[in-house]
Parts: structure tokens; sequence; C-alpha cells
């Protein structure tokens, strides 16, 4: 085929430099080239369509080998004491969440809440080391058999770590095990009680261990005019003082809705390392849904409110922790996967990326969800709150792995690549839409397709046969902006080997086109 070559189009028209593309590419005559519906028929099809955002996706060459620590356990802390320990939480035969420890390979595993009479025997978890390893601030359901004072009307799954309704901080001495309430919030009693449902989530310590941050739900029973159903929350944070008297807390200050954005539910992630700043995610956006957060930062003296990702309304993003050094940020998000927001723990998938502190250079990290990828098996995965270990290097989670009715609450481990962390450093923000190249090319058993994105834009990513049949649709859906990849194991949608031969990954745009050959040798 010629730079003249005749398209026949059917559907949409085709892009007016295609066939000069492919006849470069292939460096050979094709013929007529065949579209339906603006895709080429006989190639990869890469297709654009929209903007927005600035951030970006990486290949995951950037971890080693994922392992399991342990197959029973959710949130939790990595200390930086020195004591190298780790602090989770584990469903116990009871149905109630308790706090344990354990070494970093997941020996020595100790409960740290097993003790009547000291402190309530329902919900503990959502442990945060103190920096000097001697406390562990987690969070307590209220219980009425324990404080007659403590009843409340919700019942206790709405307790439960991760959700923290009729919750308050607790501490715990490591040295002697001794226990102090560190809040007492009112709730809700009765179904006629008009005081407002009460909690509390995620606490952490600032570095220099004086003060502590945490999510406070103040309402909820809060009519949030379909924006969710999780209530109305906040951010405080509190002076950590102990004294003769044992550990409390004193002269809190608040963030919330109206000076800090439009936003119903404010969780809180940590300080960065120099304790200027804290980490948070939220739907502060107007109209933006509880299940769709963004993260930000504010800066506690001048309260500057600081926005670092930037979804649509159908991006959850969550869980970011600032590595040691504060130069990079660890998330998740469900970027890539679609979900419905009122039965997202039936229906969300999310993974890890990683960023820079500033937001820029946003990159995938894990692909749980991927058959494509080493680690999937199956499952329908939630990954949960990171903790990096003290080097930096890695970093421990917890996450949700389902399989129809049956999930598996699991702690893994994520090792960066050598040298990997550094790495991402040298790819900033590409400056137009670009497809990169493939390899291995020739391939036999898969192949990594490349490309890069100044923008987010919608993506739809397919592959062709020579006679012009759809074989396999690799990506469908919105993408953040920067470098990307998609493996292709030569396998059409059904799962079947397809024949050797040459195909074709187009990319196609009003500004640009660009068309690069796949080679599939057996």
């Amino acid at each position: 085929m010629t730079a003249n070559a005749q398209l026949k189009i059917f559907g949409n028209s085709a892009h007016p430099d295609l066939a000069r593309h492919i006849a470069r590419a292939a460096g050979e005559k094709l013929g007529s080239v065949i579209l339906r519906r603006g895709y080429v028929l006989g190639m990869a099809s890469l297709l654009f369509l929209g903007t927005s955002a600035n951030v970006a996706l990486c290949w995951d060459s950037l971890i080693d080998p994922i392992w399991t620590v342990t197959d029973s356990g959710g949130h939790l802390d990595w200390s930086h004491s020195g004591n190298n320990l780790i602090a989770f939480e584990r469903m116990g035969a009871d149905g109630f969440y308790d706090m344990y420890q354990m070494n970093p390979e997941g020996s020595d595993v100790v409960c740290l809440t097993d003790y009547p009479g000291l402190l309530p025997q329902r919900h503990n978890g959502q442990p945060t080391w103190h920096p000097s390893g001697n406390y562990i601030v987690f969070q307590c359901e209220k219980d009425s058999s324990f404080d007659p004072n403590d009843r409340h009307f919700w019942p206790s799954e709405f307790s439960m770590p991760g959700k923290g309704w009729n919750c308050d901080l607790w501490c715990v001495d490591m040295h002697d095990l001794s226990f102090s309430r560190l809040t007492n919030l009112p709730t809700r009693k009765t179904f006629a009680d008009t005081t407002r449902t009460s909690g509390v989530l995620h606490s952490h310590f600032s570095h220099d261990g004086t003060r502590l941050l945490w999510s406070e739900l103040i309402n909820g029973e809060a009519d949030l005019q379909g924006r969710g159903d999780w209530g109305q929350w906040r951010l405080d944070v509190s002076k950590f003082i102990v004294d003769e008297n044992g550990p409390r807390l004193d002269s809190t200050i608040y963030f919330e809705r109206g000076a800090f954005g439009d936003g119903t539910f404010y969780e809180s992630h940590g300080f960065s390392p120099d304790d200027s700043v804290i980490i948070f995610s939220g739907n502060l956006q107007p109209g933006q849904h509880q299940t769709y957060m963004d993260i930000y930062t504010i800066h506690l003296e001048s309260h500057e409110l600081t926005r670092l990702t930037f979804t649509t309304q159908d991006v959850w993003d969550e869980h970011s922790q600032f590595s040691p050094d504060g130069e990079r940020i660890v998330w998740i998000s469900s970027e890539g996967y679609s979900f419905d927001p009122d039965d997202w723990r039936n229906t969300m998938r999310a993974e890890y990326w990683l960023m820079t502190q500033s937001g820029q250079n946003a990159r995938r990290l894990t692909y749980f969800n991927d058959p494509n990828h080493p680690e999937y098996n199956g499952d329908r995965v939630i990954m949960a709150d990171p903790s990096w270990s003290p080097e930096g290097d890695r970093f421990m989670t917890g996450g949700a792995f389902a399989a129809g009715p049956r999930v598996l609450y699991k702690i893994v481990m994520i090792e960066f690549a050598e040298n990997a962390i550094r790495e991402t450093d040298s790819y900033g923000p590409p400056e137009g839409f670009s497809l990169l190249r493939s390899h291995p090319n020739p391939f036999n058993e898969q192949t990594m397709i490349e490309y890069e994105m100044p923008v987010r834009a919608n993506v739809t990513l397919s592959i062709y046969d020579v006679l012009g049949r759809e074989i396999r649709t690799l990506v469908h859906g919105s993408q953040m902006a920067g470098h990307h990849h998609m493996i292709w194991v030569g396998r059409d949608c059904w799962g079947n080997r397809v024949a050797s031969g040459t195909f074709f990954c187009h990319a196609p745009r009003d500004d640009f086109s660009a068309t690069t050959r796949l080679l599939l040798v057996k």
C-alpha cells in the first residue's frame, strides 16, 4: 500500500494519515485497509478521546515479586522506632477485631487487646505507632458491658475498622500494656435519641511524636443529598501529651467542610516527614460522591489546601502515604476500573500507584486485577492502607481478595526493584500523545505496548487480525496522563491462542498519528 492508497470506510471516517503510517511501518504493499466504526481492521487500534489532569502510569518492572506475609490481617502500621515491629488487626472467632503485633516476616504474632476488664472487647483496630515505639493508638468500639454509658444505637457492623462509627481513640503503653482512653465522644444511644452518631478513623502520629491526626465522624445521620451514606466527617489534630496521669490529647484543631472544600468525607493519612503538612483523601469538589475521592494536603501553618490527584466522577483515590524521605507518595486508586458507588464493596477494584510529593509523575505499581500480570489470581482485589519500611525500599499493606462471596483479608509485602524508585524521576510529563514501542518484538508469549498521554483521556486499545476481525480489546476507558503500557498475551477474547502473523498498533488522533508493527511468532 502506498501513501495514495484508498481507504474503504464503514461507519466513522478514517484518520487521513493512516495509510501513510501503515505503509511506512510495514514496508510493503498491503492493499486496501478496511475501517469500521473508527477502528483500523488488521491492527491494534489505540483511540484517545477527551482530556483532563496531569499524572501518569508505569510498567510493573518497578517492583519485585510480591509475597504474602499472612493470610489473615488488615490495617497495619510499621514501627520506625528500631523495634521493627508491625502492629495490625485481625478478626477473631467471635466476629470482632483485635490488635496484634508481629515481625515483618510474619512471625512472633502477639495479641495486644485481649484483656477483658482493661478495655472494651469489641472491635479494636487501625493501630498507629508512636515514633518512640512506646505507645500504639488505635480505634476501639464503645461497649456498654465495659462502661454502661457507652451504649450505642447502630450495630457493631458500623464500628468495624475502616468504618469507625461509635468508636473512640485508645492508647496502649507497650512497656506494661496499660490502656488509656483518649476520646469519649457522645453518640446516639437509642432510636429516639437526637444525639448525632460519632466515631473515629485512621489516627496517625507526627514524626516528632507531639501531635496526633485522625478523622472524626461528627454526624452519622447527616443528609448528604445523594453524595453517600457515610455521614459527615472532619480532620482533627491534637497535641499528644504524656504526664503523670498517662497519655492524653489537648488543644485540638479542626479542618472541616466549608473552610476546606465542600467535602462530606475527610480521611486522614498522615504527616509529611517534616510534619509541616497533613495528607488526606476526600470528596471536596461540589457534588462529588464519597466514594469518588482525591488526594490533598493541608499546610498546618498557612492552611493552604493542595490537590494532588484530579479524578473524574468515577475514580476512588485513597490511602496515601509519604515515603520516609518525603519525596514520593504511594496510594490506592480504582483508575481503569468501573464500579457501583452504592455497592463498592462488591464491585470495586483498586491498585497501588506512586507519585512525587507534588502529585506529578504518577505511575502504577501493581496489577492484582489484571489477568495479564503475574500477581493476578482471579480474585477481585481492593488494596488498603500501605505502611513504608523504615528504609523506604518496600511497604507492607492489607488487601481484600474476593472471589464471589468469599473474601480473604491478607497482608502482603511489596518491594521495589533495585534503583526502581530513582528511575521514576527520569520520567516527566509527556509533551504530547505518542505510541512508543512494543517489546519484545517479535514475540512469542506476550508483548508490552507502551504509549504516553499529556492529559487524561478515554483510551481504547484493541487487537485485530489481518482479515479485519476484532481479536481482543485490551483497554477501554479513561486513563491518567503520562506513561502507560498494556500487555497482549497473543490470545483472543475467548482466551484462545491466535495464529502467528504481523499486526499493527496504530494511535490515531486529530493532532497526530503513529503506527508500530507487532510480529507474533511461534
